[in-house]
């Protein structure tokens, strides 16, 4: 705002669209029950300034087939040809809205691994798979597991990348996963 008084006021205005900048937020949450997994990957993004048409998000190449979107307003596709920078073992997809993607957006993704009766007293080895955002300002997110009452969690190697959090109180906002047993948050590449 400006103000004049008396004197003659001149000004020259420029207008020009401000960069988006996007902040994006991963909730891995995993259920084990015996015979099953069942994992929900939510993407948070907070889109500002100025509206985007897409997001990228590259998906491990062995889930590719098997992840459901289940965001009614966000439909998926697949890039054609994928980009030049996509990880050995990912596929590079696109979050597409109706509309240029500004404000709150997010994503919900869901699918499950069939797996054998989990047999007492054995540990299986259980994958967590790591979704790369791509193209954006800032990107972090939390894991978290709730499982079974019969059942333990526990972490096979030392974690890198993750810090351990409190799965009842440190989850990021709008986040609640039931019965939630264990919890990690990265904001890197992680293991």
């Amino acid at each position: 705002a400006y103000s004049y008084t008396q004197e003659a006021a001149s000004l020259i205005v420029e207008g020009q669209r401000r960069k988006p900048y996007v902040e994006a937020r991963e909730l891995l949450a995993v259920h084990i029950e015996s015979g099953v997994i069942r994992y929900e990957a939510m993407f948070f993004f907070d889109i500002k300034y100025s509206g985007v048409r897409t997001i990228r998000i590259d998906v491990p190449a062995s889930l590719a087939d098997k992840i459901r979107n289940v965001t009614p307003s966000l439909r998926d596709q697949r890039i054609d040809p994928q980009p030049a920078d996509v990880a050995s073992g990912y596929v590079a997809w696109q979050l597409i809205g109706e509309g240029e993607l500004l404000g709150s957006v997010a994503a919900k993704f869901t699918w499950e691994n069939k797996q054998g009766d989990l047999p007492v007293g054995q540990s299986v080895a259980i994958d967590l798979p790591q979704f790369k955002v791509i193209g954006v300002d800032r990107y972090w997110g939390q894991i978290v597991a709730s499982k079974a009452e019969t059942i333990e969690i526990s972490v096979k190697d030392e974690p890198r990348g993750l810090r351990p959090i409190d799965p009842q109180r440190d989850l990021m906002p709008g986040a609640a996963v039931a019965n939630a047993a264990r919890a990690f948050e990265f904001h890197d590449d992680w293991s």
